[in-house]
């Protein structure tokens, strides 16, 4: 049976594999963008929002389902050269590989047959620091669990 932090786990170490996110940063306990230096961004957390179990009938069994956020920070510190929103855009294309299909017979993201499925499903949520130079992406990943 896989358990929440095993698919938390193992979410959280497909996006530091990347090697986009500075890794003394990468944790599930998010934190306040204030307090994460310049230097340790870009920075990623995946956090549990909610979950959902739902029992199609009595002769089923229950469908769990984990609402997660990757929340990710990134500061452009004082260089008014960089587009904070453009480091987001391009943090967010790791997200989608980490998250892509995994299973060809299924076309579903399985984190290596550890869920049904994991996907990004709803909006994403931009703050792309154009004044103060610190962007921020939420992004929401649903899971269904086996």
């Amino acid at each position: 049976m896989t358990t929440r932090k095993q698919v938390s786990d193992t979410l959280l170490a497909r996006l530091q594999a990347t090697g986009a996110f500075v890794l003394t940063m990468t944790g599930k306990r998010n934190r306040d963008p204030e307090s994460i230096p310049t230097n340790q961004t870009p920075a990623c957390f995946v956090v549990k929002h909610s979950e959902t179990n739902r029992r199609p009938s009595s002769s089923l069994p229950n469908i769990r389902t984990l609402h997660l956020r990757i929340v990710i920070y990134t500061d452009a510190g004082g260089d008014e050269n960089i587009v904070p929103s453009d480091a987001i855009d391009a943090l967010l294309e790791h997200v989608d590989a980490v998250l892509a299909p995994d299973d060809p017979v299924s076309g579903r993201c399985t984190l290596g047959k550890l869920v049904h499925s994991a996907m990004i499903q709803g909006d994403t949520v931009h703050a792309p620091g154009d004044v103060t130079g610190k962007g921020l992406a939420i992004i929401p990943v649903e899971v269904i669990m086996p």
